[in-house]
């Protein structure tokens, strides 16, 4: 459901839809936008480090790694292979710029269509919810009152006591599940079949006045929280494919994956502890790691 698409209409629900893709963003909105496959190992870095935490001592600075389940020495034959899944990886997300620079601009337009049309929104809102309670009660006590009839006449017209009966368990089925439209249209021929005349509808209308539509801005708004999503789920299912392919191109599991790219990046930082062997390989392939690793 999208996040401005609302069970029950009113200024609390729209609220809490705002305040959960305010969050969101404020989670992703950063972080996307500069992200590269490198964040998306870190995480798992971040788990396999805090494991070997537990069980290893400190290295000493420039002293050569223990290499174990999750640290696994970089040779030549593994940093070409890490080389050629990560360029393999950097393919499947290479629209993910232009689609991170959609949601910042969505996001834009998103803070700017609110600030500017926050009083009136909110205003529309409230007179929508308060009109649509008013009709629903109102056609209620009518329906109410028109089955009443109905029922006072039973034995005369069984057959409009079946379909009312039918029609009055359909409605509730579908709005139980969500289908307003269904639920709108089998109300309107419950109310025809109970004898519900243009006269009671013209009656309720005068009492709470016609439901008014819903503002310009909120449908601006609706239509780019939608897209948002839909840009979201692009950028998370990219994400998941390239992980993907650096786990099945390289044969290594996440944690070997984000050990192993961290410790890349610090040889490119002149941080880090390795092996001599290590160093030439590194050293002899700094050029192309170095953009991979970002």
């Amino acid at each position: 459901m999208p996040f401005f698409e609302r069970p029950l209409p009113g200024p609390a629900a729209r609220l809490l839809t705002v305040t959960v893709l305010a969050a969101v963003l404020l989670a992703t909105r950063g972080r996307d936008a500069h992200a590269g496959l490198g964040s998306l190992t870190k995480s798992a870095k971040d788990k396999a480090t805090k494991t070997v935490e537990k069980a290893a001592s400190p290295a000493t600075p420039g002293a050569a790694p223990q290499f174990d389940q999750t640290t696994l020495e970089l040779t030549p034959q593994r940093l070409d292979q890490l080389i050629a899944c990560r360029k393999a990886a950097n393919d499947a997300i290479k629209d993910r710029p232009k689609l991170v620079e959609r949601a910042n601009q969505i996001q834009k337009e998103l803070d700017d269509l609110r600030t500017k049309n926050g009083d009136a929104l909110a205003a529309n809102d409230q007179k929508r919810h308060e009109t649509e309670n008013c009709r629903s009660s109102a056609f209620e006590v009518l329906k109410q009152a028109k089955i009443q009839e109905a029922i006072a006449h039973m034995q005369a017209n069984p057959e409009m006591m079946r379909k009312v009966s039918e029609l009055s368990a359909q409605a509730a089925q579908a709005s139980a599940a969500g289908d307003t439209a269904k639920m709108l249209r089998l109300n309107d021929e419950l109310y025809r079949a109970i004898g519900i005349s243009r006269a009671d509808t013209l009656a309720i209308d005068k009492k709470c006045g016609v439901v008014p539509p819903v503002h310009p801005a909120q449908i601006r708004i609706d239509a780019l929280t939608q897209e948002w999503n839909d840009i979201m789920a692009k950028i998370r299912a990219m994400d998941e494919q390239a992980i993907k392919i650096q786990k099945e191109k390289c044969g290594m599991t996440n944690e070997q994956l984000g050990m192993a790219w961290d410790r890349i990046q610090q040889f490119l930082e002149g941080k880090g502890s390795f092996s001599d062997a290590e160093r030439k390989a590194l050293a002899e392939r700094k050029d192309v790691l170095k953009p991979l690793a970002i």
